[in-house]
């Protein structure tokens, strides 16, 4: 499993990595951005093998994320840009999203 986390509040967003294990999935870009008062949280991979699904979490007041969503990996669909959008991101502050690969096979 790999976290990767962006942030969105304002015009700024940045991605921090955190617990990184070796996957044979490299990430070309990972953003997050505003969008009529929601977040959508965007990813683009270059290769990836054995891939089950991509978590999506928001930071939550006292330091922790919780799993917000999880989006589907499929084989049989040739596709290297997913999304997920926030309908209920925090109003008045930033927000902060990590995002965790998962392998089919866990380590």
């Amino acid at each position: 499993m790999m976290d990767l986390a962006a942030h969105a509040g304002g015009a700024s967003w940045h991605v921090c990595m955190s617990g990184l294990q070796v996957l044979p999935t490299e990430l070309i870009s990972l953003r997050a951005k505003e969008a009529g008062g929601n977040v959508v949280v965007e990813w683009t991979l270059g290769s990836h093998v054995n891939l089950k699904e991509f978590i999506v979490e928001r930071l939550v007041t006292g330091g922790w994320f919780e799993d917000i969503d999880k989006v589907s990996f499929d084989p049989n669909l040739v596709r290297d840009y997913f999304s997920f959008e926030d309908h209920f991101p925090a109003r008045g502050t930033s927000n902060y999203y990590r995002l965790k690969i998962v392998d089919l096979e866990p380590v």
